[in-house]
């Protein structure tokens, strides 16, 4: 198990794109390091990383922007 430091401003980030996604920080935080260890092991280039990191977020604007529409 770890333990890890962020600053307020880390956390305010994380914390608004976790409520974004209707998701605890906790989990936002610990799926996003599982998927970066996951394409680091898989051997992803830093741009195929980065365009699967872009797609996450565009899914999770989308169920935000869905959840507001109603």
């Amino acid at each position: 198990m770890y333990s890890i430091r962020l600053n307020a401003d880390e956390v305010a980030a994380l914390q608004s794109i976790a409520d974004a996604a209707g998701v605890p920080g906790s989990t936002l935080a610990r799926s996003r390091l599982v998927e970066r260890i996951q394409e680091e092991q898989a051997g992803l280039s830093d741009a195929e990383a980065d365009l699967r990191a872009a797609q996450r977020h565009l899914t999770h604007l989308q169920r935000h922007l869905r959840q507001h529409a109603s």
